[in-house]
């Protein structure tokens, strides 16, 4: 990915059911400019409602997320975080997932 590319998507895989919970994706710029943008429902992130695979990571449903990078998103080159914050309403269990996504982005 290079900076100022978007329509890439970003999955987080959570390994449990995530349908019902508020699910919020925080994306972090690298040093020096270190910047979070909260992304949520409104924004796009979506939980993936079918099974997937890709190579050899296996997506159920309802167990992750997916995110289509939008214009102004990536505006700095170096090393990205993707973290998912999912809140269930229901347990009042609030968890950040384990399972950052980190990617590199070229100038």
């Amino acid at each position: 990915m290079n900076v100022n590319e978007y329509g890439n998507m970003i999955r987080i895989n959570v390994g449990e059911n995530i349908l019902l919970n508020n699910n919020t994706l925080m994306l972090t710029s690298p040093v020096p400019v270190v910047k979070t943008k909260i992304i949520t429902q409104v924004d796009g992130l979506a939980v993936g409602v079918i099974d997937i695979t890709i190579g050899s990571e296996v997506y159920k449903a309802n167990e992750y997320v997916e995110y289509i990078i939008q214009p102004g998103d990536i505006f700095i080159h170096g090393t990205w975080v993707a973290r998912l914050h999912s809140h269930n309403t229901s347990t009042n269990e609030y968890k950040i997932t384990d399972n950052s996504i980190f990617f590199t982005v070229n100038p």
